[in-house]
């Protein structure tokens, strides 16, 4: 569609395994009415939160130019405060070899 964040009241983020041991967890929005869950643009790969809680770059497995960066959505308990974060990949910047996207069902 088009250029621009997207809002959301129902995103979330989650972690099954990782490599600093935080424990599988779902990451609500902090404020379930923000405008920037979602950047749509078709340059990227998914971007999730205002300043890339979690970014995939075009061509992703071939550099190290994603990176996750807590602001938007919640970070799991005993993850350091906001800003670089390793909780997807275990470093701020990575080199992603596979992703799964998932979309829950509520009823």
């Amino acid at each position: 569609s088009g250029l621009g964040y997207q809002s959301s009241s129902i995103s979330f983020l989650f972690t099954l395994c990782n490599k600093n041991g935080y424990r599988p967890e779902k990451l609500p929005l902090r404020d379930p009415l923000d405008e920037y869950a979602i950047w749509d643009d078709t340059r990227y790969g998914p971007v999730f939160g205002s300043f890339g809680d979690l970014f995939i770059v075009d061509n992703a497995g071939g550099n190290e130019g994603s990176y996750t960066w807590s602001q938007t959505y919640a970070r799991p308990q005993g993850a350091p405060s906001d800003g670089e974060c390793d909780v997807f990949a275990g470093k701020y910047r990575f080199t992603p070899d596979e992703m799964e996207v998932f979309h829950e069902v509520v009823d």
